[in-house]
């Protein structure tokens, strides 16, 4: 992590700005640093509130929402644009460690009630999975003790995986079925390199715009 973020974290003031009780757009260094001249500390600051959000999301966003009426216009700009890289990697995954699985919901039925859990489809060739005991039809149980259930468990699954950051080694429980019954297991997974964010982001736009006016709506709660 840049040493922004540890700047985002330590600064005190709160500001009630735009029915939002954030981190103060005007003061925080992050927020600042997107203003700069020099587009190495402007692109430091956007993969810095990118990263943040991990662990802070609802402050981040919170606080780049109300940067977008900055009035510093360059500010304001660059805050949108950090919002959607921020939607790609928690929404589309990309951007996001690649785990080498080919992900899947598959139907079961819970308490009488449908419900999702992750099914693994396949297997990327030369990726991390590739080297795990994880197979074609494996069901992932839960990633580093957390559980993959609910009503929606491939959702939840998906969650996890895209907070996580590059090399990370993640322990991943899963299940077999077989002619004897099923199985449980467990196998280590690190992950690689995520997918460049696309420079055309027009296909996005829809589930973008409607995933802001949620995180609007929440913020004014």
């Amino acid at each position: 992590m840049g040493h922004f973020y540890s700047q985002l974290c330590h600064v005190g003031g709160l500001v009630v700005l735009l029915g939002f009780a954030v981190v103060s757009a005007v003061e925080d260094p992050l927020i600042e640093a997107l203003g700069d001249q020099d587009f190495e500390i402007r692109q430091a600051a956007a993969q810095d509130l990118v990263e943040a959000t991990l662990e802070t999301r609802d402050e981040v966003i919170d606080c780049l929402l109300v940067a977008e009426e900055n009035i510093d216009p360059e500010i304001a700009r660059r805050a949108s644009g950090v919002l959607e890289q921020i939607f790609l990697r928690l929404e589309k995954g990309i951007g996001a460690p690649q785990t080498g699985l080919i992900l899947k919901s598959k139907i079961v039925t819970l308490n009488k009630k449908l419900a999702t859990r992750a099914l693994v489809a396949g297997v990327e060739e030369g990726t991390a999975a590739a080297g795990s005991t994880l197979k074609k039809g494996d069901i992932i149980l839960s990633v580093d003790g957390v559980l993959c259930d609910g009503e929606d468990g491939a959702a939840k699954l998906m969650e996890v995986l895209h907070k996580q950051t590059s090399d990370t080694q993640l322990l991943i429980r899963y299940a077999r079925h077989s002619k004897n019954g099923s199985e449980e297991a467990e196998t280590n997974l690190v992950l690689g390199t995520g997918k460049p964010i696309p420079k055309n982001f027009d296909g996005h736009r829809l589930d973008f715009d409607f995933w802001k006016s949620k995180e609007i709506a929440r913020g004014k709660e």
